[in-house]
């Protein structure tokens, strides 16, 4: 199994991790010198996991992943959050051959429905923490301005109450 994200200028899948693939395979797909262009993946139009059949356009860029016969057939699953695409989760059965159950349909489902949610969640958490880095600074910029209003005010008043007949002065600080 392959997991593959969309890279940060939205021009191809990057794979992220791999199971019971050969190292080389998956480097491949790090260093871009493999990328799965967004072209492939909008070619398989996947609102939900779909089994690829050898027979399809993008079969032999996905075998390629694999490094496996021609005749397995591949599992892809979209990764969905909030109706956008973030990734794809590519598998394929080891030398068994079995075909994909209904079951292994429903539990890809399942699986890159938990993944979609699991990287929005991911994806809002650092926008908040951005956030809260720049009203930190913003907070901070506000006091320095607080600090410096109370200096310039503290020297407009007089030092000393002015000595006037007949009046009292007095104030709170």
């Amino acid at each position: 199994s392959v997991f593959l994200l969309k890279s940060s200028d939205n021009e191809s899948l990057q794979a992220v991790s791999g199971y019971n693939n050969e190292d080389a395979s998956i480097s491949d797909f790090e260093t871009g010198k493999n990328p799965l262009s967004m072209e492939a993946w909008a070619s398989l139009n996947l609102k939900e996991p779909k089994v690829i059949f050898p027979s399809s356009k993008v079969y032999n860029l996905l075998s390629e992943v694999f490094q496996q016969d021609v005749q397995q057939k591949i599992l892809a699953a979209p990764i969905i959050g909030e109706e956008k695409f973030l990734g794809l989760i590519l598998a394929s059965r080891n030398s068994s051959g079995e075909p994909f159950s209904d079951d292994d349909l429903l539990q890809m489902q399942v699986l890159s429905d938990q993944l979609g949610i699991t990287l929005k969640n991911h994806f809002l958490h650092q926008e908040i923490a951005k956030k809260a880095e720049q009203l930190g600074r913003q907070n901070l910029q506000i006091h320095k301005e607080l600090e410096i209003a109370k200096i310039i005010q503290d020297s407009v008043f007089p030092r000393s109450p002015p000595a006037w007949q007949g009046i009292s002065f007095a104030a709170f600080r």
